[in-house]
C-alpha cells in the first residue's frame, strides 16, 4: 500500500472492514481528530482484496494510522444502466443456449419417434404378407391380394371399410371399432383385413346379430366360447355384455381364432373352418378324410373382395397418370 504527501512517516496499516461488492468509499472532507483525507478505496467484486488506497496527509500532523470505520458508501464508479445491459446480455445468453438446446432435443425427439413409426409399420407389413401367405398358399402369386404388397400403410383403408359397412347407430365408434381390429391384428399376427373377413361374414357388421346357436356380435360368439377363451387368455368377461360390445367381441373373437390357429398348426382352411363348427368337428371330419372347406372358403371371398378393391383403385391410379403422359 501506497502513501503519498506525508511530510511525517508512511502509514504502516489501513485497517478496512470486510466489504462485498464493488464500490467506492469516501470519507469526509478533512477531519482534525486524525488529520487524514481518504480519498478513495476501490475493492474488486468477489474478490475482497484492496486495489488502490491513496492517502494524503495533513501537513500539521504525523499519522500512523488510519480508522476507515467511518467511510460511508457513495454512487459506484460503473453506471448502474452499464451493468443493468451487462446483467440483460448475460441473461439473453442463458435463455439462447437453453432455447436451442430444447429445439435439438425436440427435434432428436421427432426423428426418433419417426424412426419408431416406421419401423413398426415396416413390421406390421411384414406380418401382414406374411399371413396372407399362409392363408394363400400356392395361390397367392398372381392373385389380388399380391397387390396388397405395394401398400405400405393399409389402416386408413381399415377405417374406411368399417366406417362404410357400420350400422348408422354405431358410425361414431368406427374409429374405436377399426382400430381394435388393426390392434388385434398385430397382436396376434393376423391380416386385419382378414379380420375384416371374418366380421363380414359373420354378422355383416352388425353388433347386435344374434345366431341361431347363441352367438352374439360382430364375430359371432357363444357365450360359453366366450367364457373358456377369455379364462385362457386371460381377458376381462362380463356375461352377454361383453359380447355386445363390438370392441370386446373383436378382442374375444381375435384371441379364438388365434388358439384355433395353433391348434391346427397354422393351417389356414382347417383353424378358419374351427371357427365355424368347432374344432372336435374338424378332427372328426379329418379321421374321415373330409377336408371341411366351404365356411373357409366364404371367409376367403370376402377377403379377396377387399383387397380386389385396392388393386382396382391401383390401377385407376395408373390409368390416370398414363393418360396424363
Amino acid at each position: 500500500m501506497l502513501c503519498h504527501g506525508c511530510p511525517q512517516k508512511c502509514l504502516n496499516a489501513v485497517n478496512l472492514k470486510e466489504m462485498v461488492g464493488w464500490f467506492h468509499y469516501e470519507t469526509p472532507f478533512c477531519k482534525e481528530d486524525n488529520g487524514v483525507r481518504l480519498q478513495h478505496v476501490t475493492l474488486v467484486s468477489n474478490c475482497f482484496k484492496l486495489r488502490r488506497c491513496h492517502l494524503h496527509a495533513h501537513p500539521t500532523k504525523a499519522l500512523t494510522g488510519v480508522d476507515c470505520s467511518s467511510a460511508h458508501l457513495v454512487k459506484p464508479r460503473v453506471s448502474t444502466e452499464i451493468a443493468f445491459y451487462f446483467s440483460m446480455i448475460r441473461n439473453l445468453k442463458i435463455i439462447l443456449i437453453v432455447a436451442i438446446t430444447t429445439v435439438g432435443l425436440t427435434a432428436r425427439a421427432h426423428q426418433e419417434s419417426a424412426d419408431e413409426s416406421l419401423s413398426l409399420s415396416d413390421t406390421q407389413r411384414q406380418t401382414r404378407l406374411s399371413h396372407a401367405h399362409e392363408l394363400l398358399g400356392k395361390y397367392y402369386k398372381g392373385s389380388s391380394v399380391q397387390s396388397g404388397e405395394r401398400v405400405n400403410k393399409i389402416n386408413s383403408k381399415i377405417y374406411l371399410w368399417t366406417l362404410e359397412r357400420l350400422p348408422k347407430k354405431y358410425k361414431k365408434q368406427y374409429k374405436k371399432i377399426a382400430q381394435a381390429v388393426i390392434d388385434q391384428g398385430a397382436k396376434y399376427q393376423f391380416d386385419p383385413v382378414f379380420l375384416l373377413s371374418v366380421i363380414q361374414n359373420e354378422s355383416k357388421f352388425d353388433p347386435n346379430r344374434l345366431g341361431s346357436l347363441d352367438e352374439i356380435g360382430l364375430m359371432q360368439i357363444r357365450p360359453s366360447t366366450a367364457k373358456w377363451i377369455t379364462e385362457k387368455f386371460d381377458l376381462k368377461f362380463k356375461g352377454d355384455a361383453s359380447l355386445h360390445d363390438p370392441i370386446e367381441n373383436i378382442k374375444i373373437g381375435a384371441a379364438y381364432m388365434n388358439y384355433l390357429r395353433n391348434r391346427f398348426d397354422s393351417h389356414a382352411q382347417l383353424y378358419i373352418s374351427a371357427y365355424n363348427m368347432g374344432k372336435r368337428n374338424v378332427d372328426h371330419a379329418l379321421k374321415n378324410n373330409v377336408w371341411p372347406k366351404d365356411y373357409a372358403n366364404a371367409v376367403m371371398r370376402f377377403y379377396i373382395d377387399f383387397y380386389s378393391e385396392i388393386r382396382d383403385a391401383q390401377h385407376k391410379v395408373k390409368a390416370v397418370k398414363f393418360a396424363a403422359i
